[in-house]
């Protein structure tokens, strides 16, 4: 928490004159910090300082620099009591769903896309000391905030450090109604009532950052339209900014901001400051990627380092969505992500929860709002709806773009709304229904259902057994990564120095510690059928002279992908696959799942 508590420390000092609640001001000075340590740590990793030996001073000086504002913003901030027991369920739901997701960030990394380059990305920068584009992972062109404070984090005390550092951003997303909301536990609570916020929150992901960056723009548009500072609006900006350079998708939020500032008349003079700032702040992204690729926003729209337009095609997969396939589907998508997404599942592949979907009729309760809650309301649905149109045409523009998890970032602008509109239904008249207590019930039995469904993932999952030295981490991967774990382990052991592992059809390559190529967009076999053609001979003799040597083939994977149906793998492509496995040495089968091949020698 040394990273955390260094950027709050900054952030205060920063933030020291800013006219908000204390709570408030924890949140907005930790956000603003972490954003400017991500650019201090581009800038390192620019001059090859990237190390230990650099970041633990800077980290202790921080520390005992900022250590005075610290301590002094912790005494000011009292959260504010729960008032009832509603709000007492509420603190009690938000306390145990951080508490247990806190636990599952301390054990060793495990999720899928963190393997694959969330701390893949970091582990190279450590080892070299620099920013570069070791391998053929185009997700190392992303915007990189997130990364950039894993890596910090990681070479302060390990590679568990990332996922906590996700974790602060889930408390602070916790925390976000603070200061803000007339009703700020239960923002809370909705955001932590959709289950893959939950899941994301112990995972060294990027996406709760982006919904805390996304919420405080909105919060810092809505400061300058009551109190007028323009400071307010340049924050905004910050933090627009911030958003983008998290993941390219927040590409709508200065846009949404924009908008929402033309919309009020005394402040829309100023309002191309807003977009002015973020694009400031997200540059270093824009710089470094040309940098090392050719494109400012590689892996988009440019060719560039091993990029080509098969593959800008591929990784796009255009006029494959419900435009082309099913355009009712854009009518019913967010009815059809909440009732039928489900965490790691095929269609929307996350779960929402009922709650956003099925508060949002009580935004009806409008009248019995005060009139700067009325206009917080409108303006959060308006801001709400660049991200969720945006969202739509991902959908309607490629099949590659069904995730509901894309939606989440903006969740935080929409809690804001419905912990309003249920704030409100308790000046209705409680006769003859009482719509405020049926409401609130209905709340907590779905935050209930939740804490039981979480309580019992916890117990499958184990992660106790892991922090307390009780299982060996060798272990604890062994039992969550399964084959793959033990393929990767026999891969660092056995095959010689020099050895080049081609990956086909498996993503990751964290745990890699031999020169491993990973198949990040599942595309190496087809990609090269591609280049060189369907002869077997041609396409060995075309890796033997990129350097490979061996290759680790994901049976299941692609079984799974012919299964499906979506990627263009039919007989011919198959055939030609036996061809070259079978002019291979195979040197290891692991399970059903993995097979490791030795290419024959030219």
């Amino acid at each position: 928490m040394a990273v955390a508590a260094f950027a709050t420390g900054l952030g205060l000092f920063i933030l020291r004159k800013a006219s908000v609640d204390p709570p408030a001001k924890l949140v907005w000075s930790a956000a603003l910090g972490l954003g400017l340590l991500s650019l201090v740590a581009l800038g390192l990793g620019a001059l090859g300082l990237l190390k230990p030996v650099v970041l633990w001073p800077l980290t202790v000086i921080g520390l005992l620099a900022f250590g005075p504002e610290l301590r002094h913003a912790f005494r000011e901030a009292k959260f504010p009591r729960p008032q009832n027991r509603f709000e007492t369920f509420l603190a009690f739901y938000l306390a145990s769903s951080l508490t247990l997701t806190l636990l599952h960030a301390l054990t060793p990394p495990t999720a899928w896309d963190s393997l694959v380059y969330h701390l893949t990305g970091p582990k190279f920068y450590l080892r070299s000391g620099k920013i570069y584009h070791p391998l053929d992972l185009p997700y190392l062109g992303f915007p990189q905030l997130l990364e950039m404070l894993f890596t910090w984090g990681m070479a302060l005390t390990g590679e568990r450090t990332a996922a906590v550092i996700h974790w602060f951003y889930g408390l602070l997303a916790a925390s976000i109604g603070f200061g803000f909301s007339n009703n700020p536990y239960l923002v809370g609570a909705l955001i932590f009532s959709a289950p893959t916020v939950f899941v994301l929150a112990g995972w060294p992901y990027v996406d709760i950052a982006l919904l805390v960056y996304v919420t405080l723009t909105f919060q810092a548009l809505e400061f300058y339209r009551e109190k007028g500072p323009l400071k307010w609006l340049i924050l905004g900006g910050v933090m627009a900014g911030f958003a983008l350079s998290v993941k390219y998708t927040a590409v709508i939020v200065p846009a949404a901001g924009f908008f929402l500032l033309l919309l009020a008349p005394r402040q829309k003079k100023y309002a191309v400051l807003l977009p002015l700032v973020a694009l400031i702040l997200f540059s270093p992204w824009l710089i470094k990627n040309f940098a090392l690729t050719g494109n400012p926003v590689y892996p988009f729209f440019l060719k560039g380092l091993y990029w080509d337009d098969w593959r800008k095609w591929w990784f796009g997969r255009p006029w494959t969505g419900f435009a082309r396939t099913n355009p009712l589907k854009l009518v019913t998508a967010f009815w059809d992500a909440t009732i039928w997404g489900i965490e790691g599942m095929k269609g929307y592949s996350a779960s929402l929860g009922p709650l956003f979907l099925g508060l949002l009729p009580f935004l009806l309760a409008w009248k019995f709002m005060p009139k700067r809650e009325q206009l917080r309301v409108r303006d959060a649905l308006i801001f709400f709806s660049f991200p969720y149109a945006f969202w739509l045409f991902g959908l309607a523009w490629s099949y590659m773009l069904l995730q509901g998890r894309l939606l989440l970032p903006a969740f935080g602008v929409l809690a804001l709304a419905l912990a309003t509109g249920v704030k409100a239904l308790e000046t209705i008249p409680p006769k003859p229904i009482n719509f405020g207590w049926v409401v609130r019930a209905a709340i907590v039995l779905v935050l209930v259902l939740n804490l039981i469904e979480f309580s019992m993932d916890f117990l499958a999952i184990s992660p106790l057994k892991a922090i307390a030295g009780l299982e060996s981490e060798g272990e604890f991967l062994a039992r969550r990564l399964g084959w793959y774990i033990k393929a990767v382990e026999f891969m660092n052991q056995e095959l010689p120095e020099g050895a080049v592992v081609l990956f086909l059809w498996e993503p990751r390559s964290y745990h890699c510690l031999k020169a491993c190529l990973p198949d990040s967009l599942l595309d190496h076999f087809l990609h090269s059928l591609h280049l060189y053609g369907y002869d077997a001979e041609a396409l060995i003799s075309a890796w033997r002279k990129e350097g490979v040597t061996h290759l680790l083939f994901y049976k299941t994977g692609l079984d799974y992908l012919v299964e499906e149906g979506f990627d263009p793998i039919g007989p011919k492509e198959l055939e030609t696959l036996r061809e070259v496995l079978a002019l291979c040495h195979k040197v290891k089968d692991f399970g059903k799942a993995y097979q490791l091949y030795e290419l024959p020698a030219q």
